[in-house]
């Protein structure tokens, strides 16, 4: 009988193979959130983003950085 039979599920390459899957499981679960964030911000009008504090040009920073990192179209003026 093979030594590779009795060993567990969980041990070395199992184990890759989970956290490997976690991690793209997570990834896509990240990228729809992201996703549908842009998507339901740009159903918005100007008007009701004006209302929430956002203008268009910030969604995408907002729908994939963090607040602090929102960027505005005034902020990619280089002098």
């Amino acid at each position: 009988m093979s030594t590779l039979a009795s060993e567990p599920i969980n041990s070395g390459i199992g184990k890759i193979l989970a956290a490997s899957v976690v991690a793209a499981w997570r990834a896509f679960r990240s990228y729809r959130a992201r996703r549908l964030t842009m998507l339901k911000l740009s159903e918005l009008n100007d008007h009701e983003l004006k209302d929430i504090g956002i203008t268009r040009s910030e969604i995408v920073s907002i729908a994939y950085g963090s607040p602090g990192q929102r960027r505005r179209s005034h902020d990619s003026i280089c002098f």
